[in-house]
């Protein structure tokens, strides 16, 4: 009977410590598709300024479910692998909803997010003025804005498309079920002048897959990120395509619009070769190393531009850790001009013990114009301190990585079995 005990207890061990693992995000298969349109029909995801998306045209394999922004939830997602936000203006997400979202890609869901031109309407946007959806409700280091000129982007010279990363998400090479993504088929198109690119990011946590022009960053001469994807979102993704959805269609232009989604939906597999260029390079620091508990910290933090053009109304945004108290005011860095780097000091206190290094995250911002425009310069950079206090102890041994935990069990497993054939 001993033996049945061993084998019984280590087959419930390895359950459980297989039931406690996150599932990673991978190929869609069950869709929620959103929208915040009334008057969307059957079979379709809405969107006022750019053209449905029609699920038959994505043809077998995927599962669609369409709901509305004001309904998504918990429940709503369900057991869906996939969110697709099309057009969706975030405002019209309850904040549970959002909750339930962040929640979702954290434990391995993958969130899809088009909005183009959407984001400016029909009317609210010019080149002067572009607009931008809010996506502060996304974790700190995975917040961003963007600019899209709206159908402004119809008229003007040619707006090129940059393909920068070689992956499922645009492959030089087509390999089932990925298609091959052609930027000059792309060039010029109302899909890249009506673009949304990404003004201000923490680069250090997304990647980068295509660049583009459109109107309003080629009268300010930036080149800005157009496609997109975190880096380390817990187990999931949020992949981000700035695209302009009018010319989907069967063939030529359009037809490239559609694989990108397809694509979008099929990747299981990201590299991330490449990461955002941070137009204002940010550097931070602090004054030592390791603080008792009480201690003052002075941050240095540094901010050059990388730009051709001034960064204006500038300002540096500090998120500390729990264990750290800082000013919560934004700290006014004013206009920077291109090639010039500025320092500022920040004075906080360490608080309470972390016994373990943390991070304090600063990010600046800066803008196009100097009463209006959207957040066209951004970087981010990191202070690691350690605070100590009585309740650390001796140093701790680290962790092991989670992927040690299967070879571990395999282990285990088989030093049990061979005590019970020892036995027998």
């Amino acid at each position: 009977m001993k033996k049945h005990h061993l084998l019984l207890i280590a087959l419930v061990a390895v359950l459980f410590l297989l039931a406690g693992s996150a599932t990673a995000w991978g190929t869609s298969s069950k869709i929620v598709a959103v929208d915040d349109e009334s008057s969307c029909t059957s079979g379709h995801v809405c969107s006022g300024p750019m053209t449905p998306v029609t699920f038959a045209d994505y043809g077998a394999g995927f599962t669609w479910t369409r709901v509305t922004a004001a309904t998504l939830s918990k429940s709503t997602i369900g057991t869906a692998d996939t969110v697709f936000l099309y057009g969706t203006n975030p405002t019209n997400i309850p904040a549970q909803g959002k909750t339930d979202l962040i929640d979702f890609v954290a434990g391995g869901g993958k969130l899809i997010i088009w909005d183009g031109e959407d984001a400016c309407g029909t009317s609210t946007c010019s080149n002067a003025l572009p607009g931008h959806f809010d996506y502060s409700w996304l974790p700190a280091a995975f917040q961003f804005t963007s600019f899209a000129p709206g159908p402004y982007g119809n008229s003007g010279p040619l707006y090129p498309l940059f393909i920068v990363e070689n992956s499922q998400l645009s492959p030089t090479v087509p390999v089932s079920p990925f298609v091959s993504i052609n930027a000059l088929t792309l060039q010029g198109t109302d899909a890249i002048g009506d673009a949304n690119i990404f003004g201000s990011y923490v680069s250090s946590h997304w990647c980068v897959d295509m660049n583009a022009n459109n109107t309003f960053s080629q009268i300010t001469h930036v080149t800005g990120p157009v496609h997109l994807y975190t880096k380390d979102f817990g187990n999931g993704i949020v992949i981000y395509a700035g695209f302009d959805y009018d010319d989907a269609l069967t063939s030529g232009a359009g037809l490239q619009i559609e694989n990108i989604l397809r694509n979008e939906l099929n990747a299981n597999n990201l590299p991330c070769f490449v990461a955002p260029r941070d137009l204002l390079q940010v550097d931070k620091t602090s004054d030592k190393p390791v603080y008792n508990v009480g201690d003052p910290i002075d941050f240095t933090i540094t901010i050059k531009n990388n730009g051709q053009t001034p960064s204006y109304r500038t300002t540096i945004v500090d998120t500390p850790p729990a264990e750290v108290t800082c000013p919560t005011a934004p700290i006014n860095a004013g206009t920077i001009a291109p090639g010039v780097t500025v320092t500022e000091h920040l004075a906080c206190t360490a608080t309470t013990a972390t016994c373990k290094p943390v991070e304090n995250l600063a990010k600046a911002t800066g803008y196009s114009d100097p009463t209006a425009g959207a957040a066209l310069f951004s970087g981010s950079d990191t202070a690691e301190l350690t605070i100590d206090g009585p309740i650390c102890g001796p140093i701790k041994s680290p962790e092991f990585p989670t992927v040690a935990l299967p070879v571990g069990m395999i282990i285990g497993i088989v030093f049990i079995v061979y005590s019970v054939k020892k036995r027998e």
